[in-house]
Parts: structure tokens; C-alpha cells; sequence
């Protein structure tokens, strides 16, 4: 669970803050937001607890706290992923929306980037929350989900942190049609299209979803 983080003072280095939630169990990981510019915090950020009920426990804790108080205000963030730009548009209390949108975005790219490659990263995230139009590609989200967890009443298995080398074996074994178990040809009609590049990123994307 990614928890936006508010009214932080300046001064707040990561740590402090990681102190904040640990007390309420594992932090996975945290991103404070700093101005693109000039490299300053701007007074808010994201952090991230795996476990629901921690990460519950930390809100319910730490949110609404008063001005003078030493740890930080939280509150949860909701987000909503779009199935086709895999753009997160992010409503949460006490920053602007657009902004907290922007800063999610960068969370979610530091948190993709994890086991895959950062060269081929955009390519592969284009690939699997896009597909081309103009080659009639289908985005992998809309079947695997933007997370990569599959929709397994659909018949669609989970991909999030597949190993990139399987995962670029099968997807080259559906385009020679050495592996043809695809309902309709699904997917050898997707990956007939992409070239060996195309492919390699798109392995290297899935190996990083989680």
C-alpha cells in the first residue's frame, strides 16, 4: 500500500519518516517529493507498506496528528490506473491533484524499475500499457492487468516479476508458433508484430512489475 504523506516540515530527512511508520511494521520502501528544479522537498511524499493491516495500523496512528507533533500527518492515497496509458491519476487530501498525480508517476517508475532495465524501461512500459495502434498491438494490461497480476477467471496468468529470460523464451516461442496453448492466437497475434528489441524490453518491463 503506497500512503501519500502531507505537511511534512522541509528540514525532514527520509529516515525520520521511516522511523514514523516502522513503528507500525516494514517499510518497503519511500519517496520524498522534491522540486524538479531547484532539488528543494516540497513537504510531501509516498511511502510504501506491503502489509495492509501495517500499513493501516501507521495511518490510523499517525494521521490528523497535531501541528506541533513530531511525526508526520498520512493519509491514504487512491489511485486509479487506466488500462491504456497506465497513467495514475491520484485523489488525495491536502495537496493539489495534479501534482500528487505527477509524484505518484515517479513513485511507480522508481518501483517498475525494480529488476528491470532502466534503458529499455519506457519502450516496455509503452509496449505493455499501450501496444501500438498503428501495428494493431493490443496493450498487455488489458488482459494481464496494469500490475502484471493476470486475470485468472479469464485465463490470464500473472507476469509481475517473471524472470525476463523465461518470459522472453515464451514470447519468442509464440511468435515462431513453437507454443501455440493461446486462446484465439491471442498472443501470437500480438508478438508476430514486435521485433527481437521490442520483445527483450517488454520481458525486461514484466520482470519489474510488483
Amino acid at each position: 500500500m503506497d500512503i501519500y504523506v502531507g505537511n511534512l516540515p522541509y528540514d525532514i530527512d527520509e529516515q525520520t519518516v521511516i522511523d514514523a511508520f516502522a513503528a507500525y511494521g516494514s517499510v518497503a520502501r519511500i519517496k520524498m517529493i522534491t522540486d524538479r528544479e531547484t532539488g528543494r522537498p516540497k513537504g510531501f511524499g509516498f511511502v510504501t507498506m506491503d502489509d495492509w493491516k501495517e500499513a493501516q495500523a501507521a495511518i490510523k496512528a499517525l494521521e490528523n496528528q497535531p501541528e506541533d507533533a513530531e511525526t508526520p500527518r498520512s493519509v491514504p492515497a487512491f489511485f486509479k490506473m487506466s488500462l491504456h496509458t497506465g497513467r495514475a491519476s491520484c485523489l488525495a487530501k491536502q495537496t493539489g491533484e495534479e501534482e500528487v498525480g505527477e509524484a505518484y508517476d515517479e513513485l511507480r517508475k522508481i518501483r517498475t524499475l525494480t529488476g528491470a532495465d532502466p534503458e529499455s524501461l519506457e519502450l516496455g512500459e509503452t509496449l505493455y500499457r499501450a501496444g501500438i495502434k498503428q501495428l494493431s498491438v493490443a496493450a498487455c494490461s488489458a488482459c494481464h492487468s496494469p500490475t502484471g497480476n493476470g486475470n485468472a477467471p479469464a485465463g490470464f496468468p500473472s507476469l509481475s516479476g517473471q524472470h525476463p529470460e523465461y518470459t522472453l523464451l515464451q514470447l519468442k516461442a509464440f511468435r515462431s508458433g513453437e507454443r501455440q496453448n493461446d486462446q484465439s492466437s491471442m498472443m501470437r497475434a500480438v508478438v508476430e508484430r514486435l521485433t527481437d528489441q521490442e520483445l527483450e524490453a517488454l520481458a525486461s518491463y514484466v520482470s519489474g512489475l510488483n
